[in-house]
C-alpha cells in the first residue's frame, strides 16, 4: 500500500460523516420528500418493500461507493497479498526442512556407536583420548547441520515477522475500508430518513407507511472482496492458530522446567 493510497483513503475516511447533515443537505432532502409524499411516494414494489426513485438512487449512491471502496482496495493491496502467500509458502518449506534437519541432528547425536571405537595408530591412548577424539570428529561432522539448523530458524523467523506484519497491514486497511463504508451508510440512511419523515407527513397513504424507513443496503462489495480471499485467509488464520498453540507449548514447558 503506497503513500499515495493511504492518503486518498484518509480522505475517504473523512467523506460522509455520520454527523448532522448540513442545513442545506437537510433541507433539499426535505423538499424531496414534501414533492414526493403528494405523487404518493415511497410506494411499495412488487415485493412489497417501500421505495421510490430517490431511494433507489440513495441506494445506488451507497453501492456504488463501497464498489469503489472496496476494489480500490483490492487493486492496492494485490501486492501485499502476493508477497504474504510468498512467504506463506517459504514459512512450510523452511518448516520442513527444518524438521527433517532437527531430524539428522538428533540421530547423530543419538549414535554412541563410534564413541570408543579406535583407528589405526591409537593403540597408545588411553580409552579417554578416544572418547574425545570420537567427540571432537562427531561435533565436526555435525557442524554443518548445526549452522544449517541455526540458519534456517534465523529465516524462519524473519518470514514469520514479515508474514505477521503483512496479516496485520491488510487487517487494518480491510477494517479501514469497512469504517468507511460505515459510515457512508450512515450518512445514506441519514439523508433518507429525513426524506421519508417529509414524505410521510404528505402521504396519501400516510396510515400505512412505515413510521421508520426499511432500507437494505447492500454489502455486496465487502463480500465478493473477501470471497477473493477467502482461501488464503483460511490459511493465514490457520497458520496463526499453529504458531498460538507452539507459543503456548513453549510457555508452559518453560513453567513446568521452572
Amino acid at each position: 500500500m503506497t503513500q499515495k493510497n493511504n492518503s486518498s483513503r484518509a480522505k475517504a475516511l473523512n467523506k460522509g460523516k455520520p454527523g448532522r447533515l448540513s442545513f442545506w443537505e437537510w433541507m433539499k432532502m426535505k423538499l424531496f420528500g414534501w414533492c414526493d409524499g403528494r405523487k404518493g411516494l415511497p410506494a411499495r414494489d412488487q415485493e412489497g418493500n417501500w421505495t421510490s426513485p430517490l431511494i433507489h438512487r440513495e441506494r445506488y449512491r451507497y453501492e456504488e461507493f463501497c464498489s469503489k471502496q472496496w476494489g480500490g482496495l483490492q487493486l492496492a493491496a494485490e501486492e501485499t497479498y502476493s508477497r504474504l502467500l510468498s512467504q506463506l509458502d517459504a514459512i512450510d518449506a523452511m518448516e520442513a526442512e527444518l524438521c527433517r534437519t532437527e531430524a539428522e541432528l538428533k540421530g547423530m547425536i543419538g549414535d554412541e556407536s563410534r564413541a570408543t571405537l579406535r583407528k589405526h595408530g591409537e593403540d597408545n591412548l588411553t580409552p579417554q583420548q578416544v572418547m574425545n577424539r570420537r567427540a571432537r570428529e562427531k561435533a565436526k561432522a555435525m557442524a554443518p547441520l548445526q549452522n544449517r539448523k541455526n540458519s534456517l530458524t534465523s529465516s524462519l523467523s524473519e518470514s514469520r515477522r514479515i508474514a505477521s506484519e503483512l496479516f496485520n497491514a491488510l487487517s487494518e486497511h480491510v477494517n479501514s475500508t469497512r469504517m468507511i463504508c460505515k459510515r457512508m451508510k450512515d450518512h445514506i440512511r441519514g439523508r433518507i430518513t429525513v426524506y421519508w419523515n417529509a414524505a410521510r407527513r404528505r402521504h396519501i397513504d400516510r396510515d400505512d407507511i412505515p413510521i421508520l424507513p426499511v432500507i437494505a443496503l447492500s454489502e455486496e462489495a465487502e463480500r465478493l472482496f473477501l470471497a477473493n480471499h477467502k482461501d488464503l485467509m483460511a490459511a493465514v488464520m490457520a497458520w496463526m492458530e499453529k504458531e498460538n498453540e507452539a507459543s503456548n507449548g513453549t510457555d508452559s514447558t518453560n513453567r513446568e522446567v521452572a
